[in-house]
Formats: structure tokens, sequence, C-alpha cells
């Protein structure tokens, strides 16, 4: 069988964009409840990313059997539209070009937001292609399971064995790169990992590897019907992320949570999904959405604080984090 190589890649050339609507969270304690902003109908976001000021959001459409890249710009709430198709995930190089395509130079194209298209002059993408010298590169073997992190050429992570690795993205400073997946008990090992399914975080800094994106082991939050309690002819199973995003300042992260129940044979099986935010250094973790049936589809946080998903649903949704005031007492807004 042919080795199959799947590569995608991540800019570091990022822009820190400090403003009233930024980040002030600092521990999970402070956040109240999550409060929605906007939604979009019709909208079946895929891959979705935030530009580095976090004003725009590319994604491809999956609501369109092409899967054409959308930018939607969330001070206006514009759509803009291009009929350019990427199969792979997207990436801003800065706040006007979003990068699409494959890993290799010529299966990759740069769509401007202020020329609302595509850049064809050969002279200027082979300068951004030179800006991307050192972009974070996943590189991934089908055959083997095997994942090779790079930046430029030089290998920095070795992840043997991981099955169903998907959702890589980085911090917005770059030094924190993160993908879901299994991986096998000798990485478990090695790197003193309390679990091997979850968020497989890297620290560029420290070069350290954690795992994230596991509920509490006493979490009782639950609807009734969503446990066995209900349906006491049903087993049951808590799952880690597959979907998170990094905060805007790196030390939190958002994740999904995926609670299964099915039937003896499995004939049938039923999901709730909940999204919860774990703080990085600290451990602690808390629940922002309750667990409702179906499926979240995608997950993203941008450098202003917007949050957005998909639940079950063509409709996308965008959020902020509703924080206590000082004194830890719901200000009730």
């Amino acid at each position: 069988m042919k080795n199959v190589l799947t590569r995608c890649y991540t800019v570091l050339a990022f822009i820190w964009i400090s403003n009233a609507n930024a980040e002030v969270l600092t521990s999970v304690d402070q956040i109240d409840r999550i409060d929605k902003v906007k939604s979009v109908s019709d909208t079946v976001a895929i891959n979705p990313v935030f530009s580095p000021n976090g004003r725009y959001l590319a994604f491809l459409d999956g609501g369109i059997s092409s899967q054409p890249l959308r930018i939607l710009d969330t001070d206006s709430w514009d759509m803009i539209n291009t009929e350019e198709h990427s199969a792979n995930r997207l990436n801003w190089l800065n706040n006007d070009i979003v990068v699409a395509g494959g890993s290799a130079a010529s299966a990759r194209i740069f769509v401007s937001i202020e020329r609302r298209g595509k850049i064809e002059s050969i002279n200027e993408k082979e300068v951004l292609e030179a800006s991307m010298s050192q972009a974070i590169d996943y590189l991934y073997s089908d055959k083997s399971q095997t994942l090779f992190v790079l930046s430029g050429q030089e290998k920095i992570l070795c992840v043997p064995e991981i099955r169903y690795f998907s959702n890589p993205h980085n911090s917005l400073s770059g030094d924190l790169i993160a993908f879901s997946g299994i991986v096998s008990e000798e990485f478990q090992n090695q790197h003193s990992l309390r679990a091997r399914h979850g968020v497989i975080i890297y620290d560029r800094r420290s070069r350290l590897v954690k795992i994230a994106g596991e509920v509490p082991d006493d979490y009782a939050g639950l609807p009734k019907e969503a446990t066995t309690e209900g349906n006491p002819n049903l087993s049951s199973e808590m799952y880690p992320a597959t979907l998170s995003s990094f905060s805007p300042s790196g030390n939190f992260l958002l994740f999904d949570s995926t609670y299964c129940l099915w039937d003896s044979d499995e004939s049938n099986v039923y999901q709730w999904r909940a999204l919860w935010v774990s703080d990085l250094n600290s451990g602690e973790k808390r629940q922002i959405t309750s667990y409702e049936p179906g499926t979240i589809n995608c997950l993203a946080w941008s450098s202003t604080g917007l949050i957005c998903f998909t639940r079950n649903s063509s409709e996308l949704g965008f959020y902020r984090l509703k924080l206590k005031p000082p004194g830890g007492t719901p200000s009730g807004e």
C-alpha cells in the first residue's frame, strides 16, 4: 500500500493586537457564563481560523461540495466570498493575507482581503513564500501513523503511532503547538503524560509535552436523560477533546467534551457535547456550556476574546465569556 503523507502547516507570523476587547481572564474561577454575540445562519464552517487582530474569520464553506474559502468580517458581519478552494487547513500570514492549500509551494495560494482575491504575481508569491521559511509544518503518515512536527526544516517533535490525529493549531504567540489524538503507551511514559487520549500540547520554549482536554473524574453535572441512571440498559463513556483552541494569552485552552451512551449491540449511539475552559498552568477547569445532544462541529478563539462554534446546525455562533466582577459576585448583566 502506498504511503500517503498528509502535510499541513501553521504560520508563525502572528501580530499581537492590544485593545479594549482583549482577554483579561486570569483564572477559570472568574468565568460567570458565556453570552452569544451574533449568529450567522446557513454557514457550515470547516477549519475556522481568526486573523491575528481577531477581526476576520477564514473558513471553508462545508455547505458547498467544493468547500470554497469564505472570510467573515466580525466588525461589519459582512461575508467576503471567494472562489478559491482548499482541502487543507487555512492560516493567516498577516491581517490581510490568508494562506490556503498544502505544504508544497506549488499547492499553496495566497488570498488578500484588500484585493478581494488571489495574489497572482510570481514575484509577490516568492516574497510571501520566503516569509514562511520557519512556519510550523505537520507531516503525518497514514501508513505508519507517525507525526513529525517541523519548524522550517528542523524536526522539533516526533509522535510515533498516534491514532486519530486531527485539529493541529498554535497559540497566538506560536510558542505552543497542539493537536488531538491517541498516543502510544511508550510516548505517554516517555513524557509522563497522565493519559493517552486528548489534546497533546508541545511547548517550544521548555520542550515539554503535556496532555489536556479531559473532564474532571468526579464530574456529576450531566442531565439525567444523558446518564445510565436514566437509561439503565445503556453503557456510557466520557471522551476527551477532539476540538480545541488556545486563549489569546495562551494560558487557557477551550475544548469540547463528548459523553456517549450506547445500547448492548452498539446499534444506537447517543452523544452529548459541551465546552470547557482549562487553565494550562493550574489544571483547573470550568464548564461553560451545558451538555446537549448532538455535535460541536468547529471551534475557534480570537485575539479579541471572541469565541465561535457551531452546534448541530448550519448556524455559526459567536460568543464572549462573561467574567465576574472583582469580589467574585456575578454582575447579573
